[in-house]
């Protein structure tokens, strides 16, 4: 299980549950609902590996976010939290070797994704209803691997990621960035709280060792 979200009315809470792959077989994703109060979980919808939900309360939208690999695409759709209900919005072009990383606006009307194709210090913002798309661009020394919203909707923190370690930049709508934070481990995209007075984020690090075997 992974990746908790509240739906737009707070009334429960969707998450991933998947079973790993061991005979050959593709990978098992359901995404559940579970009432905060308490209660059974229940399926909302079955999707593929690499599939992300984010919700936005003003609109009381959902978008589901997943890989399409034989078209090469990244594909959004809305959905409906309690009865499943897709819409598919739009497909956007996609790397291969890429790993998009996205997230939805607090009013429900763009998503801004990073780490799409080649330009990897760019953001890009695309309008859902209308599809109008633009880019802004952090500079070519940024590699940008996660991102999130701010809870005001008027900028991003963003994590930029390369041999060295990882940092979280706080990112203006004209491209200004400040460094927040820098790491030489592994870091997850960061969330924000309500009052974008706090970011709640995941340091991981990993260790590796090497042994010389002599006359043997």
């Amino acid at each position: 299980q992974t990746q908790p979200r509240l739906t737009p009315d707070g009334s429960s809470v969707l998450y991933w549950d998947y079973k790993d792959a061991t005979d050959g077989a593709s990978v098992s994703m359901r995404l559940m609902r579970v009432p905060i109060s308490g209660g059974a979980p229940e399926q909302v919808l079955q999707s593929s590996p690499e599939a992300e939900v984010r919700c936005a309360r003003a609109r009381s939208r959902c978008i589901l976010g997943e890989r399409d690999r034989i078209k090469n695409e990244l594909v959004l759709t809305d959905i409906d939290p309690v009865r499943g209900k897709a819409v598919e919005l739009l497909r956007l072009k996609a790397d291969p070797a890429a790993s998009p990383e996205w997230d939805l606006s607090p009013d429900g009307a763009t998503v801004a994704i990073v780490d799409l194709d080649d330009a990897k210090d760019r953001i890009r913002l695309v309008q859902l209803d209308s599809k109008a798309a633009r880019s802004i661009s952090l500079g070519h020394s940024k590699t940008l691997s996660g991102i999130s919203w701010s809870a005001d909707g008027k900028s991003w923190f963003v994590t930029s990621s390369s041999v060295r370690g990882a940092s979280i930049l706080s990112v203006q709508s004209n491209g200004a960035s400040l460094e927040l934070w820098a790491t030489s481990n592994i870091m997850g995209t960061p969330l924000t709280s309500p009052d974008d007075r706090n970011l709640a984020f995941t340091v991981s690090t990993r260790n590796s060792n090497a042994w010389l075997i002599e006359n043997f």
